[in-house]
């Protein structure tokens, strides 16, 4: 577990097994919180985190995202990416430190979206879809695509934390650039 109150130092690289892998900041940021770490994109932020939470415990957090298994969305041909991702007994210490923040595991852009849908959605995985409504050729309402809640992911008190610390990733971390106007 995280908590809130945990400081990390970031060097700027963490070294694991023969690697050297570093954060963007190559200088580092110093002591930062776990906030501070989401704000800043710190990869040995989330390293550390990784090797916390341990193999097992990415593979839970993998599965309970839907990564290992198709969303089911309205178009034909989902791939299925499950044999995309190391398996567990497989994952090395580098493997867990890269796959951690972000790389070193596959996935559709389709499971991406949606896991990360649920993260800022109250911990709600919805199924996804492509449209909404469907119209006939008259503008007629045909049928609605009704949101169906497949499952929980986090709790709404984690994705509420989640939701703030990106917002502030873009109001004043790594994300400036990506702030829109009129958009949170």
């Amino acid at each position: 577990k995280v908590s809130v109150n945990d400081h990390f130092n970031c060097p700027g690289f963490r070294i694991v097994e023969d690697r050297k892998i570093r954060c963007h900041k190559v200088g580092g940021h110093g002591s930062e919180t776990f906030k501070e770490g989401v704000m800043n994109s710190c990869n040995p932020v989330f390293m550390d985190v990784g090797a916390r939470v341990g193999v097992d415990g990415m593979y839970q957090t993998f599965r309970q995202l839907g990564l290992f298994e198709k969303t089911g969305i309205d178009l034909p041909g989902e791939a299925q990416t499950a044999s995309l991702l190391h398996d567990a007994k497989d994952m090395t210490a580098a493997d867990l430190a890269t796959s951690s923040f972000g790389q070193s595991f596959n996935c559709s852009m389709i499971q991406m979206g949606s896991a990360f849908c649920s993260l800022i959605n109250g911990g709600n995985y919805y199924k996804p879809h492509v449209v909404k409504q469907l119209r006939s050729s008259n503008g007629e309402v045909v049928s609605n695509i009704e949101p169906t809640l497949v499952k929980q992911t986090i709790s709404k008190e984690t994705s509420d934390k989640l939701r703030k610390y990106m917002k502030e990733t873009v109001d004043s971390g790594t994300g400036t650039k990506a702030k829109m106007k009129d958009y949170t």
